[in-house]
């Protein structure tokens, strides 16, 4: 953060969080003296670009790659593509327990007003999301296995909760009040 502070105030970059768009190399080779490009805001510019256009992609949850990187990659998903779930829902039962209330959708922490008292639906979890898991009376994810950090939390914690459920999040919406069963890992949706 000292050098993209500096970066920034030398005009180098546009804001001290920029640095975070270029390598190591590339900041040390700007201090040594060794850099090849010194554009480094153009550079910046489209690393921004590149990463917007990752925002509303969603991979497969395996695959394979063949080819050479970057040019002739030929993506190959493991999975059959599916619809969108009509129904209950099934997924790995991570923590026991058997929970009826609304649920909330959750895309980040920051969205967590309102979850007190309902069950958090959400893609994926990290560290950060931790807090949020005592306010909640179960938990939703739509990727993970039982191994996975939602999985681990929760049952450290004793709150039911269900990970790897497919369509999850294209199949509910907040409010929609369902029974969770975390040892058998199925969600019924009661409208």
């Amino acid at each position: 953060m000292e050098l993209g502070k500096n970066f920034a105030y030398e005009n180098i970059i546009e804001t001290q969080r920029d640095i975070f768009y270029l390598t190591k190399e590339e900041i040390f080779n700007y201090v040594r003296g060794t850099s090849v490009d010194i554009d480094y805001k153009t550079i910046i510019k489209n690393r921004k670009e590149e990463f917007k256009s990752f925002e509303n992609k969603h991979p497969s949850d395996r695959f394979s790659t063949f080819g050479t990187v970057y040019t002739a990659n030929d993506y190959s998903s493991n999975e059959v593509p599916t619809a969108a779930a009509e129904g209950d829902l099934n997924g790995i039962g991570a923590c026991a327990g058997i929970v009826r209330a609304k649920v909330k959708i959750v895309h980040s922490v920051a969205e967590s007003e309102g979850l007190e008292g309902c069950i958090m639906v959400a893609e994926r979890t990290d560290p950060g999301w931790v807090p949020l898991f005592p306010i909640s009376k179960g938990i939703l994810v739509e990727r993970g296995s039982i191994l996975s950090h939602s999985a681990i939390v929760a049952r450290e914690m004793g709150i039911p909760a269900i990970v790897g459920i497919n369509n999850l999040l294209s199949t509910l919406k907040d409010g929609d009040k369902v029974e969770m069963d975390g040892s058998a890992g199925t969600i019924r949706i009661i409208k």
